[in-house]
């Protein structure tokens, strides 16, 4: 990056808001926890802190197609500042979205809360009804799959969850 001489020279403070104020720097939040999908988009925001002693700061634009919401790593980056000489090292920052662990939940179909698993033969898929279900009580039912037989006898039955969730418990019905 080339630096301008009519440019404020800046230091960017990588940070997450915990609400519409009020931030922690990204290395605290990251020893806390960090980030675990919640089906909305979340990312650290990068800021330039004007006073150390009032806490005054501004936020910085932040490239909306570095951010995202899936578990996975990203690596945010800033937007060019017309204002700003930033240096190169602060522009981007990696920071990862844990998948969140579920427990599965099983019932007799869709909309049918019963869990008697049991199925009547007539030559199509049979299978029984798997959602994921966080610990704060958050429902997911487009987020498992489950695999359905035709033949008749006792079968288990495995949920299938995508990249952002992990299962602690249910993966398998009888």
């Amino acid at each position: 990056m080339e630096i301008s001489e009519n440019k404020q020279n800046i230091n960017v403070t990588w940070v997450v808001f915990i609400n519409a104020s009020d931030y922690v720097t990204l290395a605290d939040y990251l020893a806390a926890g960090g980030f675990v999908y919640s089906g909305s988009v979340q990312s650290p925001t990068p800021i330039y802190i004007k006073d150390v002693n009032t806490g005054a700061y501004e936020k910085l634009a932040l490239s909306l197609n570095s951010i995202g919401a899936d578990a996975k790593k990203y690596v945010a980056r800033l937007l060019p500042s017309d204002k700003y000489n930033i240096p190169a090292s602060q522009f981007t920052c990696e920071y990862e979205i844990k998948p969140l662990s579920v427990e599965i939940k099983w019932q007799d179909g869709e909309n049918d809360t019963g869990t008697t698993f049991n199925y009547t033969y007539d030559n199509t898929v049979k299978k029984p009804y798997a959602y994921a279900q966080a610990a704060d009580g958050t429902v997911f039912t487009d987020a498992v799959t489950v695999e359905g037989k035709i033949n008749a006898g006792s079968h288990i039955a495995t949920a299938k969850v995508n990249s952002n969730f992990t299962v602690s418990s249910g993966r398998t019905q009888r």
